[in-house]
C-alpha cells in the first residue's frame, strides 16, 4: 500500500483498492506466515532493545549475528508508513542504533566484534576500513583486531567490439539473434550503461541479444540469492 501513497488519483485509486479489499489480501499473507511459524522453533524472544539481548547473551556465553542499520534514516524511511499505520500502545521501543549512541555499543562489544556504521570512529575498535558497498553512502567496518580483514567481491571486465543498434536502420525482416557472452563482456556493458551508483555482481549466464548483428541489450541469469539485471 506505501507504493500508492502518492497525492495523484492513479496511487489514490489504487489505494482505495488496498483498503476495501485489505481482508482478501491479508488472509493469504496470514496462511503462509502460519505456516512459517509452525515450522520455526524459537527458544526465547525479546520484544525490546537489541543492545539488551545482546547483554544477555554475552552473559551466557552465547555470540550475537545482528544487522543494524549502516546508516541514518534508512530504515526510518522504508518503514514510515508502518510506522505511522501502526497503533504501539505504548510499547514501542527505539533500536539505539543512532550514531549517537553507537560508540558505547562498539567498546562493550569488543569481544571478537566486527562492526558496520556510516561514519568513521576515533577509538575502539582498533582497525578500520572505508567501503563503498551497494549504496552511494560510504560504510566503514570495524574489528577489534589490528590484523583484520575484509572480503571485497571484485569483478573483471574485457572490452569487446560492438555496434549500437540503430532504430531507424530496423525492418519487419531484421533478425534477432541470441548469443551467449563472457561475466567480463557483460561487467563492460554494465560497467557503462548502468547507473553508476549501481553495484551489480556477475552472473551464471550471460546472453547479448543482436538485431541484424546490432547490439540491443542483454540479459542475465542471476547467481543465487542475487538480484537478475
Amino acid at each position: 500500500m506505501a507504493k500508492y501513497k502518492g497525492a495523484n488519483s492513479y496511487a489514490q485509486a489504487h489505494f482505495t483498492h488496498y483498503q476495501e479489499r485489505f481482508a482478501e489480501f491479508l488472509a493469504p499473507a496470514r496462511t503462509r506466515l502460519d505456516e512459517m511459524l509452525a515450522k520455526l522453533h524459537i527458544a526465547s524472544f525479546h520484544p525490546g532493545d537489541f543492545r539488551e539481548q545482546a547483554r544477555r547473551a554475552a552473559v551466557v556465553g552465547g555470540g550475537v549475528a545482528a544487522f543494524p542499520p549502516t546508516y541514518k534514516n534508512g530504515y526510518e524511511r522504508l518503514y514510515r508508513f508502518v510506522d505511522e499505520s501502526t497503533d504501539w500502545r505504548g510499547r514501542r521501543t527505539t533500536s539505539g542504533t543512532r550514531p549517537r549512541s553507537r560508540t558505547g555499543w562498539m567498546t562493550w562489544t569488543c569481544w571478537g566484534a566486527v562492526l558496520r556504521a556510516d561514519r568513521s570512529h576515533a577509538g575502539p575498535p582498533r582497525t578500520g576500513h572505508r567501503l563503498r558497498g551497494q549504496t552511494n553512502k560510504p560504510v566503514f567496518t570495524f574489528a577489534d583486531q589490528a590484523s583484520s580483514s575484509i572480503r571485497r567481491s571484485t569483478h573483471s571486465s574485457e572490452p569487446f567490439r560492438y555496434r549500437m543498434l540503430d532504430p531507424s536502420l530496423l525492418a519487419h525482416t531484421s533478425e534477432v539473434e541470441i548469443i551467449t557472452a563472457t561475466s567480463a563482456q557483460m561487467n563492460f556493458l554494465k560497467d557503462i550503461y548502468l547507473a553508476k551508483g549501481i553495484a551489480h555482481t556477475s552472473g551464471i549466464a550471460n546472453f547479448l541479444v543482436l538485431i541484424d548483428g546490432q547490439l540491443a541489450g542483454g540479459f542475465i541469469s542471476p547467481a543465487p540469492n542475487s538480484a537478475a539485471t
